[in-house]
């Protein structure tokens, strides 16, 4: 379908957009990679394992160690990269373990912004780094999703039982303050009986802080 010089490409429960630029010749020449089969237009992409929370409800094999942990190495992410970029990818949701602990996070954003690969972040909100995040959306970042298990006590919601629900709302107040209108805030919430029972609060402590 093409569109006010957009080329939309549909998949099962995606969307990929390509620009369409004017050629040397003055034509119209589609940027779009043809796949056959099966195309990946949207990928979740776990760049380490190592996390510096430890969840109850996480599902993904995380380390809270260093002498654990598993890192893509950044030749390891350029094949990963070009071999989903050959299957159409458009989007990525980048994750860990924790990705704003993982050392060549902006490497990595950097090589898909290069194949035109949007990203998405998710992170627990307790490692951002401001000047990062202006380099990461400059390099393609257009979301960053901070997950919440709580506004005032998330203490039920790891195996240390620490409370660090604050931190984690500032983090999105610190991200809308210095970010909104540059990249999308969002937040995310596992739904747990204590989250169901606060969720009207939670979205509206969210909706202040900027998410």
């Amino acid at each position: 379908v093409a569109e006010e010089r957009c080329l939309y490409s549909f998949a099962q429960n995606s969307v990929a957009t390509t620009t369409i630029e004017r050629s040397h010749v003055d034509t119209l020449r589609p940027l779009v990679t043809i796949v056959e089969q099966s195309p990946i237009f949207y990928a979740g992409i776990s760049l380490s394992n190592y996390c510096n929370l430890r969840c109850r409800h996480c599902s993904v094999d995380t380390c809270t160690s260093r002498k654990q942990e598993i890192n893509f190495t950044l030749e390891g992410i350029r094949q990963l990269i070009d071999d989903l970029c050959d299957q159409g990818l458009a989007r990525a949701s980048i994750s860990g373990g924790e990705p704003f602990l993982y050392p060549y996070l902006l490497q990595a954003i950097e090589q898909l912004g290069s194949r035109g690969v949007d990203t998405k972040i998710n992170t627990n909100g307790t490692a951002i780094d401001i000047e990062l995040v202006d380099a990461l959306i400059s390099a393609g970042t257009s979301e960053i999703d901070v997950s919440i298990n709580g506004i005032d006590d998330d203490s039920d919601c790891y195996k240390d039982t620490r409370n660090i629900a604050h931190i984690r709302l500032e983090a999105i107040r610190t991200l809308a303050k210095h970010f909104k209108g540059r990249v999308v805030i969002t937040a995310s919430s596992v739904l747990t009986q204590k989250v169901l029972t606060e969720l009207d609060a939670i979205a509206t402590a969210l909706s202040d802080a900027g998410a």
